[in-house]
This record gives C-alpha cells, structure tokens and sequence, in this order.
C-alpha cells in the first residue's frame, strides 16, 4: 500500500504526490509544475533545461518507477495517480470512466522507461563516441499522426560525432523499443524493425525478471538473437531496471544508411521534448 512505504520517498516525491489529484484523473505537467512552485525562470518558463523543469523530470520519473503514478494518455504531457486496488469505490469508478485506460502490461512497460533512459545515456553509448547526445522517453507522447501502432518507439536517441581531420559532422539516431517481458520480445522484434526506416540503429529492449531463470534459458531467448541478427537489431535484457549492471548487451546493431530527408521527418513526428529540439537546432545551425 501507498500509506506504507511514503516514508521511504524523498520530500520532492511526496509533494508531487499529493499535489497530484486523488480520483485518478490526470493534471498537465506544467500546471503540476507551477503548483509545486518549480518554476526557475517564473510560470511563463518553458526551457526544459532549466533547474526547474530538471527538478519536475526526475521527481516525476522517480514516482513513475515506484508504480505510483502513471503518465497520461495523448499530447500534451501530463500524469495521474495509479489508485489502489483497496480505493473507494468512487475512486474506481472515477477511475473507471477515463478515457483509453492503460493495460497493466502497459502501465508495467511504462515504468521500465526511466530506467532504460538511464541505462542508454549514461552505458549503451558509450561506445559510439559521440561529443553530444540527446536521449528522451517518446512513448508517453502519442504516435505520430497516421503512422499507426508501430510508428513510434519508446525511447530516441540523437547523437553528433566530430572528428578531428576529416570536415563535417555525422549524426546518427538510435531508437528503443521496450518490453516487460520476454514472451512479448517477437512482437517487439518487429516494431523495432519498423523504427529502422528512421534510424541508424535500433535497439530491441526486454526486461526479464530474474524470478524466471536465466534469460538465455527462456524459450523465445535464441529465436530472438537469431531474428535480430538477421534483421540488424540491437537487443539486451535487464533484470532490474534502475541498476545498469543488471543490463546485458546481447547484439551489437548494424548501421543503417538512412536519408537524411528520412530522419529528419520521423524526429520531427517523434514528438521530441522541446529542450531536446533546441538542441538539435542548435547542431543545425552551428553544423
């Protein structure tokens, strides 16, 4: 229950929490984020960089990851609480009446999110050796018009190399398809090969708790690497998503050669937080 274990959350968690509305409905996050008082640059401030909107990011994935909160469905950004099984009933049916409800698989998968962020910024790639990165959790901001059920993945990475005798700069994006479970890696494999047409790399994501026996041992373990290699997929598994040594790299991805013109539209259609779009302007016009 919520009531025993909030003495374990930090002051920033518990104000959020409580601020956020008791019936499950959902509350936008700049609207939480002036009610909290976070606002660094007053209410009018939108630079997701800033200290303010840092402080909102990490409060709210924390509570993400606890399973408390869930983020809501739609463009726009915003958060509602996951109630209780043991809420009132008029909580429930509160709860009830909104409007495209997440599954629990999805709400499972969502809270895996901040994790794998981490996992990717601070781990994944390293290896790629870029002089800037861009990393943000896509998932929770709708797919892109008409693109239907495959048309966005979880996770996207944008990343700018430099070098030091060759002219001009390469910039390569990577996407990550998340899933909870092994028994939903196939499908996964092919929503991350969707995601191909408008990356360089593409990683397939899958959690698998250790409760099951080592994931080589899984049933869907070998068909997995074999069609991931086939395709040219990333793939690794973690058991504890907020711990980057439980994170097992199994296939390294190939380099896709993609139109510039073709990465550009899908992070344009990524709905990319506009922190990350500064960005990547930025690389534009000092490029």
């Amino acid at each position: 229950m919520i009531t025993e274990v909030r003495n374990k959350w930090s002051k920033d968690e518990t104000a959020m929490f409580d601020d956020i509305p008791r019936d499950g409905s959902t509350i936008g996050n700049k609207a939480l984020r002036e009610v909290l008082g976070w606002t660094t640059g007053g209410s009018s401030d939108t630079n997701e960089e800033s200290e303010g909107w840092k402080r909102f990011w990490r409060v709210r994935d924390q509570l993400i990851g606890r399973g408390v909160i869930a983020v809501g469905r739609g463009k726009g950004g915003s958060v509602r609480r996951v109630l209780e099984i043991t809420a009132e009933p008029e909580e429930a049916k509160s709860l009830a009446a909104l409007e495209q409800r997440e599954t629990p698989e999805e709400l499972q998968e969502r809270n895996l999110y901040p994790g794998v962020k981490v996992f990717v910024e601070t781990e994944l790639l390293k290896t790629y050796k870029f002089s800037e990165l861009v990393v943000d959790t896509v998932a929770d901001k709708g797919k892109k018009k008409g693109g239907g059920k495959w048309s966005c993945p979880d996770i996207v990475a944008v990343g700018l190399k430099s070098f030091e005798l060759i002219p001009g700069r390469e910039i390569d994006v990577i996407t990550i398809e998340v899933k909870p479970e092994m028994e939903a890696a196939i499908d996964g494999i092919f929503e991350t090969m969707a995601h191909t047409v408008g990356s360089t790399y593409s990683y397939l994501a899958v959690f698998h708790s250790p409760e099951k026996g080592p994931v080589e041992e899984h049933k869907n373990y070998q068909r997995v690497c074999d069609e991931c290699a086939r395709l040219g997929l990333g793939f690794f598994s973690f058991s504890e998503y907020d711990n980057n040594d439980s994170y097992t790299v199994h296939l390294d991805p190939r380099r896709t050669t993609t139109e510039k013109q073709q990465l550009d539209e899908f992070l344009t259609g990524a709905n990319l937080a506009p922190g990350c779009i500064k960005k990547l302007h930025q690389w534009v016009k000092f490029g």
